[in-house]
């Protein structure tokens, strides 16, 4: 299975150490000095000494005296639920999965824009995408108002069309500044999701071929963007003859 593990400790530094470290370069310290000394990323210590510049901050000003929320990551200080709700829309989205044979990121991302408006808290920027995620579609979420969550069987239609081994599938990654898509062939269905082969595509054209080295991943069903159809071989040589084809648009995903 795919994860990702982070890498670096940036996010998890305490916000009161980066402070110091900022307090010290304004004070006439080097970026790289600093940084060593504190154990601090270099590029985490200049970003939030640019960050205080220009805010309005100067060389001369006692950085002590800033909140400590200004050296928080944006992702923690713009948390949309408590942790008591997310707890509840996580155990709704379990639910409704094993329910519904799993749903996409995109149906997730909906269904907590349903908890979102239920619990009537204001939109945000980053939360709403061009409009395409709205109250009245027919996914929207039900509660009991004498319960914290309550799956409505008749409104839960995210179903997706089943997929059996031998079937082509488009899946998706979330990498860390984006999502990447891969397609792949099933080889085995499990009770923990699918096992995929996945091909990789020979960029520019859109024509796909199978690794030397099998890249074999288990995989979600939520992580499954679309079933796709059934492969034609490009054809021409012999190397070109092992490259597959879909007969569908996919370039609105990063495809790889």
């Amino acid at each position: 299975m795919r994860t990702y593990k982070r890498k670096t400790e940036n996010g998890t530094i305490p916000p009161e150490v980066i402070r110091q470290g900022v307090q010290k370069i304004l004070e006439g310290g080097k970026f790289a000095t600093v940084a060593r000394e504190m154990h601090l990323p270099r590029s985490t210590l200049k970003r939030y000494t640019q960050k205080f510049l220009t805010e309005g901050g100067t060389s001369t000003n006692d950085v002590s005296e800033v909140p400590l929320e200004n050296f928080i990551p944006r992702h923690k200080t713009r948390k949309i639920f408590t942790a008591e709700e997310e707890k509840s829309l996580e155990n709704y989205l379990i639910r409704a999965s094993q329910l519904h044979h799993g749903h996409s990121t995109r149906e997730v991302r909906k269904l907590a824009f349903d908890f979102a408006e239920k619990l009537e808290m204001p939109r945000k920027a980053l939360f709403v995408e061009a409009d395409n995620f709205s109250s009245d579609s027919e996914n929207e979420m039900v509660f009991d108002d004498d319960s914290d969550l309550d799956v409505d069987m008749d409104d839960c239609t995210t179903e997706k069309d089943k997929v059996s081994v031998g079937d082509f599938i488009l899946v998706e990654f979330l990498g860390k500044r984006v999502k990447k898509y891969f397609a792949g062939e099933v080889k085995e269905d499990t009770s923990e999701g699918y096992v995929v082969n996945f091909l990789r595509r020979k960029s520019p054209s859109w024509k796909f071929v199978f690794p030397e080295v099998a890249d074999e991943s288990l995989v979600p069903q939520s992580d499954i963007v679309m079933k796709l159809p059934v492969p034609r071989i490009s054809g021409g040589t012999e190397r070109a003859a092992k490259a597959l084809v879909f007969d569908v648009n996919l370039s609105e995903y990063s495809v790889e």
